[in-house]
């Protein structure tokens, strides 16, 4: 009785271990991704390509409303200078709408010129996609308060 007891318990570890590495081996892909966009901000100024938004961001963002967003970090933040993850969570199967896939968020502690914040980065993968984007993006710190 004790050896089964023992056996179950190795079992559920093991089931715990494993799916923990599939979430973090997809969280690989997204991270990558992220960061490429993020480094892009180095090279490139600003709040970085457009490119790495998809067309459901676009949708949902009006241009001026965006534009508002990039001057007004611009301005009070001036240029990203480093970046850290924090913390990250996903969502797969999510079936909300135009919002259908695997949704992944990640939580970025960011330096800039000025000052410091964190940067909320939501991506997905729809069902048929090959490739996560961006669907959200969210920019917080003291400065705007």
């Amino acid at each position: 009785m004790k050896v089964m007891k023992t056996l179950s318990l190795l079992v559920i570890i093991n089931a715990i271990i494993l799916s923990g590495c599939g979430l973090d081996g997809g969280l690989g892909d997204v991270r990558t991704l992220a960061e490429e966009f993020l480094d892009d901000r180095f090279v490139s100024g600003s709040i970085g390509s457009e490119e790495y938004y998809s067309d459901l961001f676009w949708k949902y963002t009006q241009a001026e409303d965006w534009e508002y967003i990039k001057n007004m970090v611009e301005t009070n933040l001036g240029e990203l200078q480093s970046y850290m993850l924090k913390s990250w969570k996903i969502q797969s199967k999510a079936k909300m709408g135009d919002i259908s896939g695997t949704i992944v968020v990640l939580i970025y502690d960011t330096e800039y010129e000025y000052g410091n914040g964190q940067e909320k980065i939501t991506l997905m993968k729809g069902f048929w996609d090959s490739d996560f984007q961006i669907i959200g993006h969210y920019f917080e710190s003291d400065i705007f308060a």
